[in-house]
């Protein structure tokens, strides 16, 4: 409570006990002299009761506090003028006792001041009041009984004072701590705010990289069951390329066969136009395998640039899930001690995908080196078309020409031995191009099972990341709480 307000207070109790005074004291003398004699100044006495209460919740607390005093001393002049007494006399006493309630040295002093000069006034204007008591020894003896008073209540004043205003001290102390306490809270509720803010902006974070994770899921996923796919056509690929290989063997021996009945007799001309009949038929056979290989090797081409196309984007996505694995890292970093756990996950991701990168720029030396001993083949069997069609052409001419095969025989002959060389060479051709397509096949094999561990990879990547979301919704769950409790 503050100082005035007391002081307003204590007024208004005086103010009261004055009032019961000339109550008590109007009833006392009534039953002496009669309640006709004591009713007008029952009733001054009210008015000014009345007057002083009304006072008090009106005029100034100091100002009512000298003003206390000023009335007190007033009222006792009026009595002593009026019915000059003993009991009259002592009012300035009472006066002294009443003005303690202030515990405030001036008043003290004031009250104290004013009693004396009075008595002592009083005492000497009406002796005859005082016929009884000495008036030395009353003079003397109020005197000090008023100064040690005066005293006594001035050193209680002054403790009161000092009690008071270490009482003061003590409310100002914990209205400050009270203010810090509610700053501190205040900070508190900033910070569980900022905290949910930047909670539910990474669990955002977090459901987005989820809904890439599981695009990337599905992605890879698909890739995977295209590289079956591509390995089941590479080993059809394999199988037509050893049909080739063997039908080419066979004319190679075909062409040797046709070598040795060009150094037969005459009476094998007949048995030698069956063969170059057959011949022209078998070559016919052959050019149309060779329209299959190269076909097969132009689908192969297709296939592994298709690879190559999947290849590209999963080093598209891999690159975006290393970004996206570094700013997550760097929320987790901001997020400090709750981010920490996050943080670890960014960091995996952050391997699989560098791992995953790694893997494929193998995938794509590889297949660079399959692409060129691919193209390398594709020319070499041009070149064996262009062979097998100039055997044809030859055949074709040695069939229409067979009457003279006698004269012609030496060179037949001959030709029949670059044949069989070139078929050779085709033969060998074939036989390394039956290697590369092996090689073709095992590296879409190992690109198969590589795609299946990365897309298990990602899956575990998935639930991971769905055990972040569950855990920064635990965060938020926390945040609301806070808040809550705050509020």
């Amino acid at each position: 409570m503050e100082y005035n307000e007391l002081l307003r207070r204590k007024s208004k109790i005086l103010s009261a006990t004055i009032l019961l005074c000339i109550i008590l004291r109007s009833v006392v003398n009534g039953f002496f002299v009669g309640f006709q004699e004591v009713l007008p100044m029952m009733g001054a006495g009210l008015v000014a009761a009345g007057i002083l209460f009304f006072l008090s919740s009106v005029v100034h607390p100091v100002v009512m506090m000298y003003l206390m005093v000023v009335m007190m001393s007033g009222i006792s002049v009026a009595l002593m003028f009026l019915f000059p007494s003993i009991v009259n006399f002592m009012m300035f006493f009472m006066a002294m006792f009443l003005v303690v309630i202030y515990e405030d040295i001036r008043p003290i002093v004031m009250q104290g001041v004013i009693s004396m000069g009075c008595m002592l006034w009083f005492y000497y204007q009406f002796p005859n009041a005082f016929v009884d008591i000495s008036p030395t020894d009353t003079t003397a003896m109020a005197m000090v009984y008023i100064f040690s008073g005066m005293m006594v209540y001035i050193s209680m004043c002054k403790l009161t004072r000092e009690q008071f205003a270490m009482l003061e001290k003590a409310g100002k102390e914990s209205q400050r701590a009270k203010e810090a306490a509610e700053g501190l809270l205040e900070k508190i509720g900033v910070s569980v705010d900022v905290l949910g803010n930047t909670s539910s902006k990474l669990n955002e974070s977090v459901d987005v990289t989820g809904q890439i994770s599981g695009q990337i899921a599905v992605a890879t996923e698909d890739m995977a069951k295209t590289t079956a796919t591509e390995a089941r056509e590479a080993e059809s690929i394999r199988a037509m390329m050893h049909e080739g290989s063997e039908k080419v063997h066979n004319v190679a021996q075909q062409t040797g066969e046709m070598h040795e009945a060009s150094v037969a007799t005459n009476e094998a001309v007949v048995t030698g136009g069956e063969r170059v009949h057959q011949l022209n038929k078998e070559m016919d056979i052959l050019s149309d395998a060779m329209d299959q290989t190269a076909d097969a090797v132009s689908s192969l081409n297709e296939q592994m640039d298709t690879i190559i196309g999947i290849l590209n984007e999963l080093d598209s996505l891999t690159s975006q899930t290393n970004l996206l694995s570094l700013n997550a890292s760097i929320e987790a970093a901001r997020a400090g001690e709750q981010g920490r756990g996050f943080a670890v996950v960014a960091d995996e991701v952050r391997g699989l995908s560098e791992n995953s990168a790694e893997f494929t720029s193998k995938i794509h030396e590889i297949l660079d080196e399959v692409k060129r001993k691919t193209d390398a083949v594709t020319t070499e069997i041009s070149a064996g078309q262009a062979s097998v069609s100039a055997c044809s052409e030859y055949a074709t001419a040695v069939d229409e020409a067979f009457g003279r095969i006698r004269e012609n025989n030496e060179q037949v002959r001959n030709r029949a031995k670059n044949m069989k060389a070139d078929m050779d060479g085709l033969d060998r051709l074939m036989t390394d191009a039956m290697e590369n397509v092996d090689n073709i096949g095992t590296s879409i094999h190992s690109s198969s099972e590589a795609m299946e561990e990365i897309s298990a990879s990602i899956s575990n990547l998935d639930s991971n990341i769905r055990g972040v979301v569950e855990g920064y919704n635990d965060i938020n769950r926390i945040t609301d709480e806070l808040k809550h409790t705050r509020a």
